[in-house]
């Protein structure tokens, strides 16, 4: 195992070295799964469209590739999902319950957890701080304002505590250490600078100053990278990032692993948009003349808000100068993953209820949903499967 053109990083000696870090990746990838159901659920998904969420993000490589390395990815798309599933629990609570007091911390932790392993979970935190501001899904009294207020300051203190840790233990120096002033270097053991007098700063200014050198080393990752991508090409499953490569000239043997999107969950994900516009339009056209009832209320509120989330984390991606990659979609890809299983539960049920009603609806929509099941389940093993190639 090997770092491909990292001729500074040598060669692991042992698995034991790296494979805890690979195991961490690969719990909080797998958890996802399972997670995505219990999401379904709470969007008011049915069953099968829950599983469905639940394989779509079993089958997705993009997904996989992140959770077999040794990155932040996974972890991070963890808890942004976490941060929605608690979300909507809290949004369904009742008003001064445990139920709200309990989703209300476990929200802000989620969130402050999702912020503190990348400040790019910001568009979902946004998001949701929205959608609770304009209380959408919340069919009591709403989330009150000094609610969100004490819910923000937990995410804060939750988002401080590894910087914390950081600074207390982080008291050597490394290779790295040029990347900061003078004024930091002079506090690491082994620096050429270090000065064992020199006064450390506050925890809070040491904090601003590391978040203040983040957002400037990641506005000044520009320039052209071979396997750089844009978020015009990740939608489409293009844009591969090539992970590991291992070459046997003299067998003229040449491997390589590639972290590429699930070509069929993206192109599903752009047919389910493409589809629920037209409908979403027609239906507020017709509310001039036909009520719309709380069901179809709430087909056309989260495909909007679905469609926002999507937006809001590609958004940031075509607007910024820095170099992007095809796993920076990993976060606006879930919001069209719900999209399509919103999609596979509520046309055929919009359609049907046209000419059925009752017990006859419930069993056409039955045998219905089946087998546009059994079409996107084949769609999506065959693709994963015949991909898998470039995955492992």
């Amino acid at each position: 195992m090997d770092f491909h053109g990292k001729d500074e990083l040598s060669k692991y000696s042992d698995y034991d070295q790296y494979v805890p870090y690979r195991r961490i990746s690969a719990f909080f990838g797998t958890l996802a799964v399972p997670l995505a159901y219990l999401i379904g659920r709470e969007f008011k998904l049915s069953v099968q469209a829950s599983v469905l969420l639940g394989a779509i993000m079993l089958c997705d490589s993009l997904l996989l590739s992140e959770t077999r390395l040794v990155l932040t990815d996974s972890q991070l798309f963890f808890y942004i999902i976490l941060s929605i599933y608690c979300a909507l629990k809290l949004w369904n609570s009742k008003d001064r319950s445990f139920s709200r007091n309990f989703w209300t911390v476990a929200t802000a932790v989620a969130s402050g957890c999702a912020f503190c392993v990348k400040f790019t979970a910001l568009a979902t935190l946004g998001w949701i701080a929205f959608v609770t501001y304009l209380a959408v899904y919340t069919h009591r009294k709403p989330i009150g304002i000094l609610r969100c207020f004490v819910a923000a300051a937990i995410s804060a203190v939750v988002f401080s505590i590894p910087f914390y840790f950081h600074i207390a233990l982080g008291k050597h120096s490394s290779d790295a250490d040029w990347n900061i002033d003078l004024e930091h270097q002079q506090l690491l053991i082994g620096n050429a600078n270090y000065n064992p007098r020199a006064v450390p700063p506050s925890f809070i200014s040491h904090l601003i100053y590391l978040i203040k050198r983040m957002l400037e080393q990641n506005a000044a990752s520009l320039g052209d990278h071979p396997y750089a991508s844009f978020w015009y090409e990740w939608i489409v499953g293009k844009g591969a990032l090539l992970s590991y490569s291992e070459h046997r000239e003299d067998e003229d043997w040449h491997g390589h692993i590639f972290i590429v999107s699930n070509v069929f969950i993206c192109y599903s994900i752009l047919l389910a948009f493409f589809v629920f516009f037209p409908i979403a339009f027609t239906m507020l056209r017709g509310r001039v003349s036909f009520r719309l009832s709380a069901r179809e209320t709430h087909f056309l509120k989260t495909g909007f808000l679905l469609f926002l989330g999507w937006i809001a984390n590609l958004l940031p991606y075509a607007l910024v100068a820095r170099t992007t990659y095809s796993y920076h979609y990993l976060p606006g890809q879930f919001y069209g993953m719900v999209m399509v299983c919103l999609i596979f539960d509520e046309v055929p049920h919009l359609f049907f209820s046209l000419f059925f009603s009752g017990e006859q609806l419930e069993r056409i929509l039955h045998k219905a949903r089946a087998v546009v099941a059994i079409l996107l389940f084949v769609g999506l093993f065959w693709n994963y499967f015949y991909y898998s190639c470039f995955s492992y």
